[in-house]
């Protein structure tokens, strides 16, 4: 008789699979309980549903202005929630935070599952650190934002990437044009993409990407008019921490009327020059680095470098830091952590609990301490983005 063929090892043995499921669902699903998210935020998304509901425009809209600064899948997704809502019930933001708590489910399959080449963990243990980060529940089950699905159109672009053909590039190009639909800033990872890829596959990834948003913004255009989609989508984050803030607010606690209007005006293009040399990070001489350090060492450069650093960026490098190194996902969180809890404490308290709305405490943190804060984090994401980073061997 033939030898039996051997059954292939599972990802998870059961204890795994229950400590893993159980580190994903309990933290979200009560803080998506007891929290209220941001109220600007979900102010906004019920004004973009009402107005895809009834046929409003959506960029030629003066009642949107200031509330939708995205690409159109994000409105579509706030049309199909709308209409789930009223068919099943339940509180809108509840519905509105869905997206945000699936995307986190999948990104934590797309860990378990991810290739592992030399240099990137991958596995329960990158799953784990994922799952169990505070910054993932805060922005997803807390603030109720919807970066999580960016990101996980962003990994499921990454996965497997490398491998050659015109067919390879194209898959990979629909996960990243459906990333950029929702959001913007997954164009700046194309040159990582480039880099890592194989001729013909890269050339399908940069026509599907690119394809898949410009025909969307084209139809809108169309519609409504190319100048009143160009200044919405133009959008280039709301100042909220790091080292924006920090500079901003020391310009406007001791500098004066002048030294302000230079700020506002100079900060903007200066920081979009850095980023945009930042960006050739990936394509500079030497070693190259595993797959997931390089996207987790891109993604840091751009919260580094970005014009302004919205609270719900700092999700973004944490995939990628737990694929290469899930030590580094742990301090990664316990650093960022405090300083998120913080923010959602003076500015947008019912992220974290309903009850905290009127709390006194956060109405009166001292400035200088808010501006310290931000300071430090800026320079632990400096050192994280570059000596922080472990040295990884090239990818065979």
């Amino acid at each position: 008789m033939p030898d039996p063929i051997p059954a292939s090892r599972p990802l998870l043995s059961d204890r795994q699979a229950l400590a893993l499921l159980a580190a994903f669902v309990v933290p979200r699903l009560f803080l998506a309980a007891v929290s209220g998210g941001a109220d600007y935020d979900f102010h906004s998304y019920l004004l973009v549903e009402r107005a895809m509901r009834v046929g409003e425009p959506l960029y030629a809209n003066p009642t949107l202005n200031g509330h939708y600064p995205y690409l159109p899948a994000w409105a579509w997704t706030l049309w199909a929630l709308g209409w789930l809502g009223r068919g099943f019930g339940g509180p809108a933001l509840l519905w509105f935070k869905l997206p945000g708590l699936a995307a986190d489910a999948g990104l934590v399959l797309l860990l378990l599952a991810w290739p592992r080449p030399a240099g990137a963990e991958g596995g329960y243990r990158a799953a784990l650190a994922y799952a169990l980060s505070p910054v993932a529940w805060l922005v997803s089950a807390g603030h109720g934002q919807f970066d999580a699905v960016v990101l996980f159109f962003c990994a499921a672009a990454a996965f497997g990437w490398g491998r050659p053909g015109w067919a390879a590039g194209l898959r990979a190009g629909w996960w990243l044009g459906l990333a950029i639909l929702f959001k913007s800033w997954p164009v700046l990872l194309l040159p990582v993409f480039w880099v890592a890829g194989e001729r013909r596959a890269r050339r399908g990834l940069l026509l599907m990407a690119l394809a898949l948003p410009a025909l969307a913004l084209a139809v809108y255009a169309w519609r409504e008019g190319p100048a009143a989609v160009l200044a919405r989508v133009a959008y280039a984050g709301s100042m909220g921490m790091g080292l924006p803030e920090a500079l901003g607010r020391l310009v406007q606690r001791w500098g004066n009327p002048a030294a302000q209007d230079l700020w506002d005006q100079a900060w903007g293009p200066f920081s979009l020059v850095v980023l945009g040399l930042g960006c050739l990070w990936p394509l500079r001489t030497g070693p190259r680095p595993t797959w997931p350090a390089a996207l987790a060492g891109l993604l840091l450069g751009l919260l580094v470098l970005a014009p302004a650093l919205a609270v719900q960026y700092l999700l973004w490098p944490l995939p990628f830091l737990a694929l290469q190194d899930s030590r580094r996902a742990w301090r990664y969180s316990a650093v960022v952590t405090l300083p998120m809890l913080v923010f959602y404490g003076l500015f947008f308290p019912g992220a974290l609990w309903r009850g905290l709305d009127n709390a006194p405490f956060f109405h009166h943190f001292p400035v200088p301490a808010w501006i310290g804060l931000n300071l430090a984090l800026a320079v632990y994401l400096i050192w994280e983005w570059g000596w922080g980073r472990p040295v990884v061997p090239p990818e065979t």
